[in-house]
């Protein structure tokens, strides 16, 4: 339509104008036009056979986001160049356009869906990153990363900024299950959903695989990005990342066991050693979970011996306090919904649908988290700490141990697993899926969250009240 609209006869001079020196943008801005058209036309096709999560839809995505990233500079020289033949040029324009008659409505799903996916391409931070509910940054976040990875202490950094999938996959330790057996890629270097830099580590999982434990893993050695050996060891740390959480990652639950999320022991040594520490989502729900390897694995649980309404049971939160809770009488010590309400979801209850879990931390699909974890295994007592937040908002100390039981001993710690596994699971995701990690930090120091929010409660410090009046570490 583009072509047709430089050739029309539009008044001797805009056309002699055309003609000349500017003729060639004219065509090269209708040509872009022609590709955008094909690129949104393959991008509806694609959607009508696979979700937004397949390879081929995200690289025919991608196609379009380059193409329509160039839009503002074609329709800018082609402007320049009318000149003062602008305003003969916009009245053809509105003239023909009201005789035109209107786009017809998108009918099919697939159609509705290409238009979301372009909008949301369209909403992007400084620097090209793509801005999220979660991303409260949007505009800072490079600032803020090279704020948080430059500061004292800091021993080990990675935004994923790499050029290539290949480079990418070079940038770890080791990996295990990068692709399907067909060939799918199940680690992959992200280029849309990012944060600070240009690429993130996407997590796969297809809903063709049916259940399965071949969880994509990217292992990092606290050595530095690239570092095939694990010579540096530490046994007192913090250890930083952020990750997004897809909607049907988040939406998934089973019965089974959890997804684990990070390892933390030492990369060159089989998992399950000795001093492991696993932070995980439940699978009952998308909430933070894990446990540690001690002489077996333990969870990160409070056992209540008090209130009776809850007696023997778990909160899978063991450092989270909402506060106390009233209502008509009764308190969070005499109603079971409103202790639910102050400390969170409990073992017997993992129902992620209740009411009373509403305000407590959890991955809600489409958004960008931040989790930090501290751990101190020098001495006889032991410090196992995890922070959470959406990304850009201040911390909360969730879970973990004063005193963890863990310590030190050959597999502490050299370095980490990026991981998206399901444990033990029977039951699978009905569409393909994925979680993205980024902004990797290890440091001998606190690590401030994105947003310059500092951490409750760091290192040996024990938050007050705690463990609270009737529970006990497990």
């Amino acid at each position: 339509m583009a072509v047709s609209y430089a050739l029309r006869p539009i008044g001797m001079a805009l056309l002699a104008c055309m003609l000349g020196a500017g003729l060639h943008v004219a065509v090269a801005a209708a040509d872009l036009e022609v590709e955008i058209a094909d690129a949104e036309r393959r991008l509806a096709e694609l959607l009508e056979r696979f979700t937004e999560k397949h390879p081929d839809v995200r690289i025919a995505q991608r196609k379009l986001d380059e193409l329509l990233a160039r839009r503002p500079q074609a329709a800018a020289d082609e402007a320049g160049l009318r000149g003062t033949y602008q305003a003969e040029a916009a009245a053809q324009a509105a003239a023909e356009a009201s005789a035109a008659p209107a786009p017809a409505a998108a009918t099919s799903a697939a159609a509705r869906r290409a238009v979301s996916v372009r909008r949301a391409a369209a909403l992007r931070c400084d620097g090209g990153s793509t801005a999220s509910a979660a991303n409260r940054l949007c505009g800072r976040a490079e600032q803020d990363w090279t704020a948080r990875a430059s500061a004292p202490g800091v021993f080990y950094t990675n935004n994923f900024d790499y050029p290539s999938r290949e480079a990418y996959l070079g940038g770890a330790h080791s990996y295990v299950y990068a692709d399907t057996a067909d060939g799918l890629p199940k680690l992959d270097l992200e280029r849309h959903l990012t944060l600070s830099g240009a690429g993130a580590s996407r997590h796969n999982w297809y809903a063709a695989e049916g259940p399965n434990e071949a969880g994509p893993s990217w292992n990092l050695s606290f050595a530095g990005p690239g570092a095939k050996e694990v010579p540096h060891k530490a046994t007192r740390f913090y250890m930083q990342f952020a990750l997004y959480a897809d909607d049907e990652w988040a939406r998934f639950t089973y019965r089974e066991g959890g997804i684990k999320l990070l390892m933390l022991l030492d990369p060159s040594s089989a998992p399950f050693a000795p001093g492991e520490v696993v932070i995980a989502r439940h699978g009952g729900g998308a909430w933070l979970s894990g446990f540690r390897v001690t002489k077996m694995a333990a969870g990160f649980q409070l056992t209540w011996r008090t209130p009776w309404i809850v007696r023997g049971d778990d909160s899978i939160y063991t450092f989270y306090d909402a506060g106390p809770v009233e209502r008509d009488g009764e308190t969070d010590a005499t109603d079971i919904d409103l202790f639910e309400q102050r400390w969170g979801p409990r073992r017997r209850n993992l129902d992620p649908t209740d009411p009373d879990y509403r305000d407590a931390p959890r991955f809600e699909g489409g958004n960008w988290y931040t989790v930090e974890v501290h751990v101190d295994v020098r001495g006889g007592a032991s410090v196992l700490k995890i922070w959470f937040a959406e990304y850009g908002a201040p911390p909360v100390l969730l879970t973990g141990y004063m005193d963890s039981g863990l310590r030190e001993n050959t597999h502490t710690y050299r370095g980490a697993f990026l991981i998206n596994r399901a444990e033990n699971t029977t039951s699978w995701v009905d569409e393909d899926t994925f979680v993205l990690f980024d902004e990797v930090i290890v440091s001998d120091a606190p690590i401030p969250f994105p947003g310059g929010y500092e951490l409750p409660w760091p290192g040996s410090e024990t938050p007050q009240g705690w463990p609270p009046a009737g529970a006990s570490p497990r």
